[in-house]
């Protein structure tokens, strides 16, 4: 984390963008790709920004992987 502060944050968001663009989106939980489109497709607000989900299992495997992450940070 340590060029968060020297690299702009716009520059972050411009390179995700990028990578949404080319790769598509993925579901942080099991990787498969994801179309943000679909009316299927499940959305977690994040401190870093929108997360998709293939489905409701998905989106809660995650968030409690996250949960359990920053319980154990110190």
């Amino acid at each position: 984390m340590t060029f968060r502060f020297v690299v702009p944050d716009a520059w972050f968001e411009a390179a995700r963008e990028h990578l949404r663009a080319s790769e598509g989106v993925r579901d942080p939980s099991c990787g498969m790709e994801v179309d943000p489109n679909d009316d299927g497709t499940v959305e977690l607000e994040t401190e870093s920004g929108t997360e998709y989900f293939r489905s409701e299992s998905c989106k809660t495997a995650y968030a409690e992987s996250q949960r359990q992450s920053d319980a154990t940070v110190c």
